[in-house]
């Protein structure tokens, strides 16, 4: 289980905002923490999923929301355009994943893709 600390690294490294080894400093702190109360916000607010704090998410919740928070923090930190593109793309893919980790079918079970 990730801690808030954890995610942020996580989201600024998905953002080549954060070299390896390096901490995150007290600025970058306060924006990703906007950005994760946000992501926060938004997953509620979209009826995705029913934990409203970093320590209630699940393991597989960790990717795509740390995906979520660097799309959501891009501007406040001028990502490149290569970047931007990039987080454009996976931020779509993070919401499908989101969605597909809590969709329950009619019967009590996960929903999962058929492919015929």
């Amino acid at each position: 289980m990730a801690t808030s600390t954890d995610l942020i690294k996580r989201a600024l490294q998905r953002m080549n905002k954060l070299p390896a080894g390096q901490n995150v400093s007290s600025e970058q702190t306060t924006k990703m923490t906007n950005s994760l109360n946000a992501v926060l916000e938004k997953v509620i607010e979209r009826n995705v999923a029913d934990y409203a704090s970093v320590a209630d998410m699940p393991l597989k919740d960790e990717d795509p929301f740390v995906t979520l928070m660097a799309w959501n923090a891009r501007l406040d930190f001028s990502v490149s355009q290569e970047r931007f593109l990039a987080l454009s793309q996976a931020q779509e893919e993070a919401w499908t994943e989101l969605y597909r980790n809590h969709t329950v079918s009619s019967d009590g079970e996960p929903v999962e893709a058929q492919y015929f």
